[in-house]
């Protein structure tokens, strides 16, 4: 018998058919050195494809480890594999009450190709579904949600960074649904994606004059050190803790470890900074870091086990 939720994490990111693809070749650098030199280039793959995107990786963490149930926000097109999107979405039982479509816009296809020693080689649209969101609809829908007896209430906002890139509606749409949950005393964390953080959106004073105060945010080493908010090397849970202390948040740093190991430290501004660490097997690296995020936030009380 599914576990009964009750509560629910909006959760605003992108949604995308996620295609990849598994290369024997030892390194990336063997495929792009041919096309870099003006020559065709080919190398065979081992090919999958599933529902993927920012959205969607942090909403299934939140359905596999917690009892809350995720409501994601996001945008498809009006095409066949935006309607199979939302098809799948509704087979797993996901609300798609948010998911909205785009009148133009095509449904955002990710391909990614993994070489031998985790080297990715990532191709995304340039112009996608995701990044229209009408501001109007998404305040009138969170207010009749919020009336509903059928929907659990919401406990949390969860921003990916790759929806505060771009001047857009789907900016606008998040800012005023920041100012709907801080009326309400919802808990605000932003998640800071992508890697190059601060060129493409910038620092932590830049998010917050963009959508407002937030509670927290989560963020692995390398673009925490960028922001000049932690010396480089520090470990996770210290920088956490330093983070936490500096600029008065909830804080969840990640890292890759080891070969086959992942931390993260967490912290709140006047408490005890915790590391929690996860051994992962091979192919489970994607979306691991949004799984523990999931696991540090019930640690922390924001949701519940």
């Amino acid at each position: 018998m599914p576990a009964r939720r009750e509560s629910s994490v909006l959760v605003f990111g992108d949604l995308a058919l996620d295609i990849r693809g598994y290369s024997s070749l030892a390194a990336s650098l063997e495929i792009t050195k041919p096309i870099l030199a003006g020559d065709n280039a080919s190398c065979y793959l081992a090919v999958s494809s599933a529902l993927g995107g920012t959205a969607w990786n942090f909403a299934r963490a939140v359905k596999e480890r917690s009892s809350s149930e995720p409501l994601i926000v996001a945008t498809v097109g009006r095409d066949s594999v935006g309607h199979s999107i939302k098809a799948e979405l509704r087979q797993l039982d996901v609300d798609t009450a948010f998911v909205a479509t785009a009148q133009h816009a095509p449904t955002s296809v990710i391909y990614s190709a993994y070489f031998a020693h985790g080297q990715r080689l990532l191709l995304q649209p340039a112009e996608h579904a995701n990044s229209e969101l009408d501001p109007t609809w998404l305040c009138r829908s969170l207010n009749e949600s919020s009336g509903s007896r059928r929907r659990k209430p919401i406990v949390l906002v969860w921003i990916s960074g790759y929806c505060l890139i771009e001047p857009s509606s789907r900016l606008d749409a998040v800012r005023e649904a920041c100012e709907w949950a801080r009326a309400q005393a919802i808990p605000i964390f932003v998640d800071l994606v992508p890697h190059a953080f601060l060129s493409a959106v910038g620092d932590l004073d830049v998010v917050e004059r963009l959508i407002g105060p937030v509670a927290g945010v989560v963020a692995e080493t390398a673009t925490v050190a960028e922001l000049g908010l932690m010396p480089v090397g520090l470990e996770p849970k210290t920088g956490a803790e330093k983070v936490a202390r500096t600029t008065g948040k909830t804080v969840i740093i990640q890292e890759q470890v080891d070969e086959d190991v992942y931390a993260q430290g967490i912290s709140q501004p006047r408490g005890q900074g915790e590391l929690l660490s996860h051994r992962f097997a091979p192919g489970e690296l994607p979306g691991l870091g949004d799984h523990m995020a999931v696991m540090a936030l019930t640690k922390l009380g924001f949701l519940l086990t």
